[in-house]
């Protein structure tokens, strides 16, 4: 192609001149008036380069006085003419103007896109300026799914390179940026730092949009800050402004700011009056996530009016935009999950309003939007092939990232396996590091949907209607759903067939988060006293639904929060236990429930019965090598490409580890990230479960914890998980045994696929630091293997599994890093998605005897046909509590099923 002139002509860049030079006086009309005339002229003189730029520079008009989709017309109509006469830097420029429309659009996915093909443009270029705007652009989407840590990667490294050109506008944005940051995480004078950077170069340049912006978003913080006067003089500041230059976007943002401040000095139909103001302007221009977080501000001053069907109306409204925005978000899973996170607040004040009003089965359709979500949109995805899609450069990239976060795991067992001086202190250091790691992980895959949009091509998960729930279950099972709804309340509702109740339980969840761990610490440790808190949590969880089970033989348990650290069979009630009266499965929710009963449809079948990999050779501890130097001593760079598997993205790490033995997690807050304005966020009641290590041990058989490790710098075998084996081939003849050296990695991955069932008797480690490099140890591998010998949930994922059932007979394999929206995220998690509907899983760590024992009788249960799953594991697990010296729920109890319990 020859490339044309790709400077306007004479003539034409004189009316552009003109144009910028109205738009600087904030001279909107007039400065059309001149790009009009401009426009004119490069179509007469056939000026393709002036006509691009000047339908460009329209464009620019449009969007930033709120016209919307007037300017995304006039930015499709310069894109082509731009690439046509091979003028790189217009082409980039219009990029980025599509992506910042597409973020008000609701359309991150697409915005990241844009943004991406102008970054690789601008890089090429080696245009310092653009790549800076374009990496300030990549902040804002991020900020707007609700990953404001994300975002301000991207905000610090576009800083310092505005800083560099002396480019002062920029700048401003940068700093008001960051400081939008440090409100949306509640650091008030980390934020009030920036913006009093920012707001006297807005002023000082004279650029009155920024300014606005700036003021707005201080009005904001003070808001937040609870100082109600200050935050008016500073919206009553920004909002003449926005009028006079015909900022509609920012005249309806701050409009519902003002609203906001209202609604927090106690002022409910005050607040309404600014919201109706700025509702239908968020409408006009297509603002689609601000739109739906005036619906919930609006929700929520009806509420206080005590007018629950217009609060209703709004709450339908604010969740229907929010649905439509995550389904935008294509394949950037962890966006769509940290969005899920931000948002959620609103899901649970329709919740509740629903349960006042009982409307029990409207409520439950709607509980069934905040569980498990992403979990199901992979399960629903299909694989993609990768090799068929990326360059050599990507899969180069890839192969890197994975082999960097899978070295740094073996580290970290490592240390906890040696235990040697000086070992936390590397282990800390180990741990951000793959913070870090995982963190390019992530990027690399959204890079990669945005480049390859086919990979982003997902099928969204349907989630289950009340109606479909009850249908599918038989008529002696009952199915609890519990949610979490605020500090003081969860909703619990029983369905059956003849229909749903919806129970409102008044428990505070603090001490629910205390209770559920001591009661799972004291289940899992047979030296301690479980009764109390046993009928407690009973009485507390369980007993005001018994009335509605009538003729129920068979619960389906679906926990949230920290109910994730009760094991519910292990509750009492006048000296039964629940395990006695019912049999017990877990689901992550009734839709992923569904989703488990339903998994047989198009599967392969099975060819073998039964593969059991016991009693790993676990070699020495040199098996894990060591690094080149010390983590945290040498920077990891972050890569230009980010990625995961792109089809298996959620493994960003939602807090840090601690060491192996006692991985306590801190308290997950996810953060609203408005656009633009800031209000105060309604932080979800998400506080995790806290994992408990392994009790001290006064059996004289090992437990499968890892922190059962001698202190010979080797870990400790496992003897029992081999009987255990033996035992499981007695009852199924045909079945393969991997044990010793046998048990390698690399044949478990190439066999698996062809096994009904799948038993694991090893150790497990749990990573909250990712959750996805939670694993199973498998034998040390051959020094030319491939392999490290961890099988983690990340390869987990990969597999195509024809499996009915995987046993995980190790400890904790029911872990993981509970992520609001989610679940837990772990091993359970991979299983489902790599196609396994049933998971007999651990809750805490195992003794080597016993689980044995269990397990040899929940297989023989198996063996004779009789038994579904469910039932038979209920019954070893009563054989085993039947005998004095186990009847301590640490022997009996720490087994559950996840998913088909038939």
């Amino acid at each position: 192609m020859q490339q044309l002139n790709l400077t306007p002509l004479p003539e034409v860049q004189a009316l552009l001149d003109q144009a910028r030079k109205a738009l600087m006086a904030n001279q909107v009309a007039e400065a059309l008036a001149f790009y009009d005339q401009a426009l004119a002229k490069a179509r007469e003189r056939t000026d393709r380069t002036g006509e691009a730029t000047t339908l460009q520079g329209i464009g620019i008009v449009y969007r930033n006085t709120g016209q919307t989709q007037k300017g995304l017309e006039l930015f499709n109509q310069a894109l082509p003419i731009f690439q046509a006469t091979g003028d790189k830097k217009g082409e980039a420029g219009v990029l980025q103007s599509l992506g910042v429309l597409s973020v008000a659009m609701g359309q991150p996915q697409k915005a990241l896109e844009f943004y991406n093909q102008a970054l690789l443009i601008v890089q090429a270029a080696r245009d310092k300026q653009r790549e800076a705007n374009v990496l300030n652009g990549i902040g804002v989407v991020y900020f707007s799914t609700g990953q404001p840590q994300k975002a301000l990667e991207f905000f610090n490294q576009a800083l310092p390179i505005f800083r560099t050109l002396g480019d002062k506008v920029s700048e401003a944005s940068s700093l008001q940026n960051i400081g939008n940051y440090y409100t949306a995480t509640r650091q008030f004078e980390k934020a009030l730092e920036f913006y009093n950077q920012a707001l006297p170069l807005t002023q000082a340049l004279g650029d009155r949009l920024s300014e606005a912006s700036m003021l707005t978003n201080m009005g904001s913080l003070y808001t937040m800050m609870e100082q109600p006067q200050k935050a008016l003089e500073f919206f009553n500041q920004a909002l003449p402004i926005r009028r006079t230059i015909g900022d509609k976007s920012g005249e309806a943002a701050t409009l519902q700011n003002i609203g906001t401040l209202y609604a927090t000095m106690d002022q409910p139909q005050k607040a309404l009056e600014f919201y109706n103001l700025s509702l239908p302007i968020r409408r006009a221009i297509g603002d689609t996530s601000n739109e739906a977080a005036t619906h919930r501000r609006m929700a929520e001053a009806e509420v206080k009016l005590k007018h629950p069907a217009q609060a209703e109306g709004h709450y339908a409204q604010a969740i229907a935009l929010y649905e439509t925005i995550r389904d935008n978000m294509g394949g950037l899973s962890e966006a769509k999950a940290s969005f899920l996170r931000s948002t959620i607040s609103t899901y649970y004040g329709y919740l509740n309003l629903l349960l006042e009003q009982g409307k029990a089965t409207v409520a439950f359709d709607v509980a069934q939007k905040t569980k498990a979500r992403s979990l199901l949109d992979l399960m629903a995805s299909g694989r993609v092939n990768l090799d068929g899609e990326l360059t050599p450069e990507e899969q180069a990239q890839d192969k890197a990232l994975r082999q960097k976060a899978s070295v740094l795991n073996q580290q970290m067992v490592k240390e906890g396996v040696e235990n040697e001086v000086g070992a936390k202190k590397r282990f800390a250091a180990l741990k951000e590091e793959l913070k870090t790691t995982e963190s390019q992980l992530q990027t690399f895959t959204d890079t990669l949907y945005a480049r390859h949009p086919k990979l982003a091509q997902k099928r969204i998960a349907k989630t289950a209607a009340a109606t479909e729930i009850s249908k599918l279950l038989s008529a002696d099972t009952a199915l609890l759903d519990y949610i979490v709804l605020s500090q003081d309340k969860l909703a619990l509702f029983v369905v059956t067939r003849s229909g749903v109740k919806a129970l409102t339980l008044s428990v505070p969840y603090a001490k629910l988060v205390t209770k559920a761990s001591d009661f799972r610490s004291t289940c899992a440790d047979p030296r301690k006293d479980y009764k109390k808190l046993a009928q407690e949590l009973h009485a507390q969880l369980f007993a005001p639904a018994a009335k509605h089970l009538t003729g129920a033989k068979r619960l389906i348990v679906c926990p949230d929060g920290a109910l994730w650290d009760i094991p519910f069979q292990a509750l009492l009630s006048n000296g039964q236990f629940l395990a006695q009266r019912y049999e017990l499965a877990y689901a992550y929710s009734a839709t992923g429930a569904q989703a488990a009963l339903t998994a047989k449809t198009g599967r392969a079948k099975p060819t073998q019965t039964l593969l059991a990999l016991a009693n790993p050779d676990f070699g020495s501890s040199q098996r894990f090598g060591d690094l080149d130097d010390l983590p945290g001593q040498r920077p990891i760079t972050a890569p230009n490409r980010p990625i995961t598997a792109p089809n298996r993205p959620i493994d960003t790490p939602s807090r840090p580890i601690d060491t192996p033995s006692r991985p306590i997690t801190a308290p997950n807050r996810p953060l609203t990230a408005p656009n633009r304005p800031l209000t105060a966020p309604n932080r979800p009641i998400d506080t995790p479960s806290r994992p408990i290590t392994a009790p001290n041990r006064p059996i004289d058989t090992p437990s499968r914890a890892f922190d059962s490790v001698s202190r010979g710098k080797a870990i400790v075998a496992l003897p029992g998980t081999q009987r255990e084996a033996e035992a499981l081939k007695k009852l199924f003849p045909s079945a393969t045994l991997m044990m010793g050296k046998a048990a390698q990695e690399t044949k478990a991955k190439t066999e698996a696929s062809k096994f009904k069932y799948l038993h694991f008797a090893t150790h497990g480690f749990f990573n909250d630091a990712s959750p996805l490099l939670s694993s199973l140890v498998m034998a040390q591998p051959d020094s030319d293997s491939k392999e490290d010998g961890f099988l983690t949930a990340r390869e987990i994922f990969e597999l195509d599994l024809s499996a009915e059932m995987v046993v995980l007979s190790a400890c904790n394999t029911a872990r993981g890093v509970q992520r609001t929206g989610d679940g837990v995220i772990g091993l359970t998690w991979a299983l489902f998605v790599a196609g396994c509907p049933t998971q007999v899983v651990s809750q805490w760590a195992v003794d080597d005897a016993s689980t044995a024992t269990l397990m040899t009788s929940f297989y023989g249960n198996l063996a004779k046909g009789k038994l579904g799953k469910g039932a038979a594991l209920r019954q070893a697990s009563l054989s085993l509590m039947s005998s004095p010296k186990h009847a301590h729920p640490y022997y009996w109890a720490p087994f559950v099923l996840m998913g088909d319990w038939r």
